[in-house]
């Protein structure tokens, strides 16, 4: 929307732009996968910065740690599996 006249106008843009939006997007749907796996793994997620996950965890060998959440980030998600 033109901030001047109030109408709505043609935005001109190039496919990079178009290109990089669909990839952040989709870089925010696989985020927001892994936050709820971590919530199902026992994490308390207390924020997300870019590309990762802040959660809390118990200093404790026994609890989920790192080593946990890595394993996490590094499967793939379910709705976007390799076809080869």
């Amino acid at each position: 929307m033109n901030q001047d006249t109030k109408q709505w106008e043609m935005i001109v843009s190039h496919g990079g732009k178009i290109f990089e939006n669909i990839v952040q997007a989709v870089a925010r749907d696989i985020l927001a996968d892994k936050l709820l796996e971590f919530e199902e793994a026992g994490f308390e997620t207390v924020g997300h910065v870019h590309d990762e996950g802040i959660c809390l965890s118990d200093d404790d060998p026994f609890s989920p740690g790192v080593l946990k959440m890595e394993d996490i980030m590094n499967k793939p998600v379910f709705w976007a599996r390799r076809y080869l």
